[in-house]
């Protein structure tokens, strides 16, 4: 079974914000950190495939880069096992 939890990488760090991505399935979190009318104000927005997603929880992760290693090796074992049966 797959946990829908994410799996982030190292972060990359800019002046007024960090960018996490994560490993299973490509979401990157963005925490932005402003100074504005004499107090910080710290948010988190997160973006999937170029496109930013409107919540204010965390997504689950779809964990589709799993999914996506899950299928190949499938692929190669049953191919594999078929080339196995024909000799």
């Amino acid at each position: 079974m797959t946990s829908t939890r994410h799996r982030w990488r190292d972060p990359d760090r800019f002046p007024h914000k960090t960018e996490r991505q994560c490993r299973r399935c490509e979401m990157v979190k963005v925490t932005r950190h402003e100074f504005e009318g004499g107090r910080d104000i710290y948010w988190t927005e997160f973006w999937r495939d170029e496109d930013q997603i409107q919540t204010d929880m965390t997504p689950l992760c779809d964990a589709r880069l799993d999914r996506q290693i899950d299928r190949e090796r499938a692929g190669a074992e049953q191919s594999r096992t078929f080339s196995g049966a024909t000799k």
